[in-house]
C-alpha cells in the first residue's frame, strides 16, 4: 500500500525519517501506556541526542487528543498530530510542516477490520503532508550559517518560516505540536561557538513568540547534526518512502542511499547478514515501532565527507 501521504517530494528528503522517528514514538506511547507511565518519572540515560533519536528517545510529552469541534466533523483532520521541522540547509532553511493519524486511533480502528487491518498494524505510521489541500514547506534564503558573524539577526530569518508553520497547524494543536531546526553542512563549516550562539537565540526567539513543543529542550530540537545522523536520516527517509521496512516480508531488502547536498556528501546501507557480523563495531543501529508496537531493528554503514558538496565543489 502506498498512501497518498507518502507521495512527498525530494526535497528535504532525510527530513522526512525525524518524523517517522516521531510517529513511530507516538506509536510506542500508546501501544505500552502503562509501562511508559512508569518509565517517563525515570531520568532518560542515553545524553547523546543522536543515540536518543536512533533509540526513539525523543525527550517529547505526548498531549491528550486535543480535537475541537471543528475537527470532530471534518474526517482528515480528526485525531491528526502536526510535527514542525525547518531543514536549515547550507543554501537556505526550509519549514516543513508534517502530520499522521494518531497511532492509537489507527490501531483502534486497524483492530475492527479483519481484511486489511493486520497489514496497518505491522507497518508503520503513515506520514502525511500538514495540510490536506494547501501549501504545507516554505523556504527563506540564505543559509543560517550566514548569520554566524550576526547571530542576533537570525531572528529575521525565522520569522517568516514559523509564521508560515502557524499558517498551517490548527491553533488548538500548536501546544502538543513538536518543532525541531536540524542544520547541516553549512552550520557544521563555522565554529563551535558561532553555532552555539545561532542555535540558542534560534531556540529562545522560538520558544518566546510561538506556543509549538519544545519539552526535549533546545539542545534536542535546534542542533546541527552530524554528517552521520544525516546519513541515516536519509537511508531512512527513502527506505519509508519505497516501502524498504517491510519486515514481515521475507524478500524484503533495504535500499542504499547516496546523498550530494551543497556542503556535504553522505553514504548510508544496510550490509549483508555476513558483512554486518564482521563490521559490527562499523555500524550504527537504529530502531523503528510499527503501528502495533512491534519493534524493527536496523543497522546500517553511514559514511559522511564534509566539504564534498556540490556548492564546495563550485569554489
Amino acid at each position: 500500500m502506498t498512501p497518498s501521504g507518502r507521495k512527498i517530494d525530494g526535497i528535504a528528503l532525510a527530513i522526512v525519517a525525524i518524523i517517522v522517528f516521531l510517529a513511530t514514538y507516538f506509536g510506542l506511547q500508546t501501544a505500552y501506556s502503562t509501562q511508559l507511565n512508569k518509565l517517563s518519572q525515570q531520568p532518560i540515560l542515553i545524553t547523546d541526542p543522536d543515540t536518543a533519536v536512533l533509540n526513539l528517545q525523543l525527550g517529547y510529552e505526548i498531549k491528550d487528543d486535543l480535537d475541537d469541534e471543528h475537527d470532530k466533523h471534518d474526517p482528515w483532520a480528526r485525531h491528526r498530530r502536526y510535527a514542525v521541522v525547518i531543514d536549515a540547509g547550507s543554501s537556505g532553511s526550509r519549514v516543513l510542516v508534517y502530520s499522521w493519524k494518531d497511532p492509537l486511533h489507527v490501531r483502534k480502528e486497524a483492530l475492527k477490520d479483519p481484511v486489511n487491518g493486520p497489514a496497518v498494524l505491522s507497518g508503520l505510521p503513515v506520514i502525511e503532508k500538514g495540510s490536506e489541500t494547501g501549501e504545507w514547506q516554505f523556504k527563506e534564503d540564505p543559509g543560517i550559517s550566514w548569520y554566524a558573524n550576526d547571530p542576533h539577526n537570525v531572528t529575521s530569518h525565522l520569522r517568516p518560516l514559523m509564521d508560515f508553520a502557524e499558517t498551517v497547524v490548527p491553533k488548538h494543536k500548536r501546544p502538543s505540536t513538536p518543532v525541531y531546526l536540524l542544520a547541516t553542512a553549512g552550520m557544521r563549516l563555522i565554529n563551535l561557538d558561532a553555532q552555539d550562539a545561532l542555535l540558542a537565540i534560534a531556540c529562545r526567539y522560538v520558544q518566546r513568540h510561538y506556543t509549538f513543543s519544545i519539552d526535549g529542550g533546545c539542545n534536542l530540537h535546534f542542533r546541527v547534526i552530524t554528517g552521520e545522523l544525516e546519513g541515516i536520516y536519509g537511508w531512512a527517509s527513502v527506505n519509508y518512502l519505497k516501502n524498504g521496512f517491510r519486515s514481515h516480508d521475507a524478500e524484503a531488502h533495504t535500499f542504499g542511499f547516496l546523498d550530494m547536498g551543497g556542503a556535504s556528501t553522505q553514504i548510508a546501507f544496510e550490509p549483508t547478514r555476513e558483512m554486518a557480523v564482521l563490521h559490527d563495531d562499523d555500524l550504527t543501529g537504529m530502531k523503528l515501532r510499527s503501528v502495533d508496537g512491534g519493534e524493527m531493528r536496523y543497522k546500517v554503514f553511514v559514511t559522511t565527507f564534509l566539504g564534498f558538496g556540490m556548492n564546495e565543489a563550485r569554489r
